[in-house]
């Protein structure tokens, strides 16, 4: 403490007090002024406060307790909280542990839901702690009350908003079986009825190719729809299943080059590959790997300009493979970026460009390998896409 400042404080603990050296020291606080001090401070606080007698009577209420309950002083001094304030909703197990811990004249933490003088139900934090004389014997009980009815309140809204999320969730995963299951049938009949008519006659179904190759190739869009849908659903339960095998990463990409080669060439865009000699190998899907290349590929090809250049490529980067396609299409806006790869996101709804569903399956593909998935884009640039998988022993 500094020379200039001396000390002094109250007889029996009161308020401290600090003095400029040689300053007149003013006399003790009295008790009548603390219990003032004490009063003011009680009627500005925002928790309620209840002094109550050894049998729980109630002797005194700040203004915050009337605000709070709606019950004035003078008509609850005398009377026990239990007469007035719990009703029909209040909890009996929770009324027997404060019982419980009144009779051990022990401190009570706990939360309550009481009831308004006009009869609306409100909840409180309590906080009671028995105060005892020099005896050590129980003269009263204090108690501090918050209201805690808004918290309650919103955790309860919460827990129905979750509750509804997990039904619309069950729902969903019920909508995906049926489409996988019963739609996948009568599109089996009609794949082998188109079949047949082309095999059957070939002569008689010379004018009639064009469209019954247009109902296989139908059928097969159909197909990869439900199998995406079915692979959202699997990866709403867990991270996919794999089987993972000897990869060579060059091959993958030459053949998913192939696949998509006569599709780039419609549309006038160069497609080429970027693989380094040596790339150390992977165990992996082959798969799924071959799935999440030939969605991006697919994407960059519907997202091109003609005559633009789309390349396809993989590099090492500490112990890992970096697969990418890059595209010189139009790009993609910066706050789009973070929900790429969400299922059933679209930049535009009302795009018809497909159900939003091949990068959340690439982004269930790469996690499932232990590798991750991000893009890269300006608009007006171009845009990146990659995903990593683990090398063997990484």
């Amino acid at each position: 403490m500094s020379d200039d400042y001396e000390s002094a404080s109250t007889i029996g603990g009161g308020f401290s007090r600090r003095y400029p050296a040689g300053r007149h020291r003013s006399e003790p606080t009295s008790p009548a002024v603390r219990l003032r001090l004490l009063e003011a401070v009680l009627a500005h606080a925002n928790d309620a406060v209840v002094i109550t007698d050894p049998d729980s009577r109630i002797e005194y209420v700040n203004p915050a307790y009337t605000q709070i309950s709606g019950y004035g002083a003078d008509e609850v001094i005398g009377r026990k909280p239990s007469e007035f304030l719990h009703g029909p909703a209040t909890d009996e197990e929770t009324l027997a542990r404060i019982r419980a811990a009144i009779d051990r004249q022990e401190p009570i933490r706990d939360e309550i839901l009481n009831y308004r003088k006009d009869g609306r139900p409100f909840w409180v934090e309590l906080n009671v702690v028995p105060l005892r004389d020099e005896e050590g014997e129980l003269t009263h009980w204090a108690s501090i009350q918050r209201d805690t009815t808004e918290r309650r309140q919103l955790e309860e809204e919460k827990a129905e908003l979750y509750a509804d999320a997990q039904e619309a969730t069950r729902l969903r995963d019920e909508v995906f079986r049926i489409v996988a299951h019963d739609l996948r049938n009568p599109l089996s009949v009609i794949e082998m009825a188109a079949q047949l008519l082309q095999e059957s006659a070939p002569g008689e179904a010379a004018s009639s190719t064009p469209q019954l190759q247009t109902i296989r190739s139908a059928v097969q869009q159909m197909d990869d729809l439900i199998q995406d849908l079915l692979d959202v659903a699997r990866m709403q339960a867990g991270p996919l299943a794999i089987k993972p095998e000897a990869v060579e990463a060059g091959q993958l990409i030459d053949e998913s080059i192939e696949l998509h080669r006569a599709l780039a060439a419609e549309k006038d865009l160069q497609l080429t590959a970027e693989v380094p000699t040596e790339l150390p190998q992977i165990q992996a899907d082959r798969g799924r790997l071959m799935q999440a290349l030939q969605n991006l590929i697919g994407n960059a090809i519907k997202f091109t300009p003609p005559g633009g250049r789309i390349t396809v490529g993989c590099r090492a980067a500490r112990g890992e493979l970096n697969f990418f396609v890059s595209d010189t299409g139009p790009g993609i806006a910066k706050e789009h970026l973070p929900h790429l790869f969400d299922a059933f996101w679209k930049a535009d709804e009302d795009s018809r460009s497909g159900a939003g569903l091949g990068l959340a399956i690439g982004r269930g593909i790469a996690e499932a390998h232990g590798g991750r998935i991000w893009a890269e884009s300006e608009p007006g640039q171009g845009s990146t896409f990659h995903f990593s998988i683990p090398t063997a022993g990484h």
